[in-house]
């Protein structure tokens, strides 16, 4: 029997973005993971993708598709499907299935494709638990902003390629260190409480796009076990896999004193780095605090250039610290705040850099927290 379904084109991109996001990055010798899993019942068409490390998984209501419906599944190309799709101008797209054929028909085209078997496709879990947590995906899209970008590229060093995410009441907080430096952010969060937990996620799986499958006006609900998170919103879920690492032991890291410290305007700074990095974009950049606090840059066979600051505060001995200019760059731009905190003790220790006034334990007025720690070049 052949199941024919005549789908509006806009709500069908509209999934296929979506489900679109989870395929395989590479290559992969596992074929059936290049493909969508779309599962048809009664008023609802499910479609389901995954590269094994994530899973995305989303539906389409009855609202938007009409047709004969048989209980059935179908691996797609969907992908190519999704290209096809938005290069026509039918408001309405014709999905004539028919053993292990599709065939696509607008008014004026005609695709078909040969279609491998849905067993092939892995089974997705589903998390089982009554501990939910219920947020603001604005909320965890900004703490993800500030607390992700120090992770290491998983090519570079594998085990330190995880972001440790906790929930604890109603505090969300994301840590990630590539062992020249850390990053922390910690939100308030609107939603329910919850119980409290911990798991380590692949960075890169946490990136802001894959939350953008959200709508960013209703809260995410939150489910975990010892293997995976899920991130749930009416039928739309964002299934992420644990990894089975330690976290390194950042907190005993974290200065609780500062010998020196400076509170400055972050665009101030910000300015005076970007104008000196036009020179180069890897030399280092010489911190000098003393009567006056200046940031130099020396680019062989270029030129130098010096940029005095401007300080809010500051207190403590001179010292002279040198770094790398895009871990300073990229630790403020993350802060998002509109002045920071830099606290210092001596040139090879590590510096702190937070939305915080840490001389003080000035509390932020949103309940947010960032720090970033950087360890300075040796010369």
């Amino acid at each position: 029997m052949n199941q024919v379904l005549k789908i509006k084109r806009r709500p069908l991109i509209s999934v296929l973005d979506k489900v679109n996001m989870a395929l395989p990055s590479t290559k992969t010798p596992l074929s059936s993971i290049t493909q969508i899993l779309m599962i048809i019942e009664e008023g609802n068409i499910k479609f389901v993708s995954t590269d094994l490390r994530k899973a995305i998984t989303t539906s389409l209501s009855s609202d938007f598709w009409s047709g004969n419906v048989e209980k059935k599944q179908y691996l797609i190309p969907g992908k190519l499907i999704l290209d096809i799709i938005k290069k026509v101008n039918d408001e309405e797209i014709i999905l004539q299935f028919s053993h292990n054929q599709l065939a696509i028909k607008t008014e004026k085209s005609s695709f078909s494709f040969q279609l491998m078997s849905p067993e092939e496709f892995p089974e997705i879990p589903v998390v089982e638990s009554k501990d939910i947590i219920s947020a603001s995906p604005k909320k965890i899209i900004t703490i993800f902003k500030r607390g992700l970008y120090a992770a290491a590229k998983e090519m570079e060093r594998e085990g330190l390629s995880g972001a440790l995410m906790s929930f604890k009441g109603n505090t969300v907080r994301v840590v990630t260190t590539d062992g020249h430096r850390l990053s922390l952010a910690e939100g308030e969060l609107d939603g329910e409480k919850g119980t409290s937990f911990s798991c380590i996620l692949h960075s890169s799986d946490l990136r802001i796009e894959y939350f953008n499958i959200f709508n960013l006006d209703e809260d995410i609900n939150t489910t975990w076990d010892s293997h995976q998170i899920d991130f749930n919103q009416g039928t739309t879920r964002l299934t992420l896999k644990t990894m089975n690492i330690k976290f390194p032991d950042y907190e005993g890291i974290i200065p609780t004193s500062y010998s020196t410290f400076l509170y400055v305007k972050t665009s101030t700074l910000l300015e005076s780095l970007e104008r000196l990095t036009l020179l180069s974009s890897t030399e280092p950049i010489r911190f000098s605090l003393g009567e006056k606090v200046t940031l130099n840059l020396s680019a062989s066979g270029v030129g130098e250039g010096l940029e005095e600051l401007d300080i809010e505060e500051s207190e403590g001995s001179n010292l002279e610290v040198h770094f790398n200019s895009r871990y300073l760059l990229e630790a403020l731009r993350n802060s998002q705040a509109e002045k920071v905190f830099m606290g210092f003790n001596g040139s090879l220790s590590p510096v702190t850099i937070s939305n915080l006034k840490l001389s003080t334990k000035e509390k932020a007025s949103d309940g947010s927290y960032y720090l970033a720690l950087i360890m300075p070049l040796q010369f």
